[in-house]
């Protein structure tokens, strides 16, 4: 064959296989699966923001109504809700606490703001230097943070554990007095020589025996109503209540109860791995593999104190306002966890 005609033969044979294939492409493009973009395709955090949140609706549409996330609202991310962990001491949260640090690691866009209620100065209400900059707040501070991080437009979510009153000011006296400043727990929880001991047992209904309520006494009195004063929110805690008036237990209770009944996540202290399905819920940075929490900050059972049965009801009187809260938190918790835990095998994210 001569050589024009060899040439105008290959051409026709191409252009014929290229009309076939465009063809061929454009019938089967509706059976075509959709495209999926990775990370390393979308190139930008507000495309990586867009696919996973096309994700959660998908995900959230096919587990009906009642299995709706927080997750659409990235709690902890820059530009989207913030996050608190409100740290109530004696609660196990330091365990949370730790876990939470060690989760959120590595993470760009989640900036840990560490914030106790001594680390602000003069008013309670008032934010530290850069605040606003954190997206996640943890440290014993109350419900809310400050002013201007409750009030944030993009929302706060929150988290908390609650633990039962008594063993809580049980644990709270053991650990001031072995753990941390033992002079001054002494001079506080001994005799007036500061040359006896007595057990917590002991002290309690030697206190109870007189209406005087020396130092001692006060300060085990005020753990019985702590979580109460955490929950109430910051301006419960620190120089603004002190002496205050307006703070009257029953004060703090309500606005602790109204505080509890919107947290997001509600755990109690004896039952604290029910907490972690609540926060595979809503949080997609918390790791699959977690399934209970690693115990920190705890003291040797022979170092503990050990109360008798009218040891026990004189603390409970004393702790009525942290009994409330430990009773509706505990059901709570336990409803919040039945319904995370149905959504998570909904949703897939168990």
């Amino acid at each position: 064959m001569p050589l024009h005609k060899a040439v105008w033969f290959g051409c026709l044979v191409f252009f014929i296989a290229a009309a076939c294939l465009i063809s061929f492409s454009q019938v089967n493009e509706s059976f075509a699966p959709p495209l999926r973009l990775t990370s390393v395709q979308v190139g930008s955090e507000a495309e990586i923001e867009r696919v996973e949140d096309e994700k959660i609706r998908v995900e959230e549409s096919k587990a009906g109504r009642e299995c709706e996330t927080k997750r659409i609202r990235h709690p902890g991310m820059v530009r989207s809700m913030k996050v608190q962990f409100v740290h109530i001491p004696k609660t196990g949260g330091s365990s949370i606490q730790i876990a939470m640090e060690d989760w959120v690691e590595g993470i760009s866009r989640i900036s840990v703001g560490m914030i106790n209620t001594n680390s602000i100065q003069g008013s309670s209400f008032k934010c530290p230097v850069h605040a606003n900059l954190r997206t996640l707040f943890i440290g014993h501070r109350g419900w809310g943070v400050c002013e201007e991080i409750e009030s944030y437009p993009g929302g706060l979510f929150t988290i908390t554990a609650i633990r039962e009153p008594v063993s809580r000011m049980v644990s709270l006296y053991d650990y001031n007095l072995l753990k941390r400043d033992t002079e001054r727990a002494n001079k506080l929880f001994g005799s007036a020589d500061t040359t006896t001991r007595y057990t917590l047992q002991e002290l309690v209904k030697l206190y109870n025996s007189t209406e005087e309520i020396e130092p001692g006494e006060a300060i085990i009195r005020y753990s019985g109503s702590q979580q109460a004063r955490f929950m109430c929110g910051y301006e419960c805690l620190g120089p603004n209540a002190f002496k205050n008036a307006t703070f009257t237990e029953e004060y703090m209770l309500n606005r602790a109860l109204e505080n509890l009944r919107k947290t997001d996540c509600v755990g109690v202290t004896d039952r604290l791995y029910a907490l972690i399905d609540q926060l595979k819920l809503h949080l997609s940075w918390v790791p699959k593999r977690v399934t209970n929490w690693e115990k920190q900050n705890t003291l040797p059972s022979l170092l503990k104190s050990v109360l008798d049965d009218e040891a026990r009801a004189i603390m409970l009187k004393w702790a009525w306002v942290d009994q409330r809260l430990y009773e509706e938190a505990s059901k709570i918790a336990n409803e919040k966890h039945v319904h995370a835990h149905k959504c998570l095998q909904k949703l897939g994210y168990a």
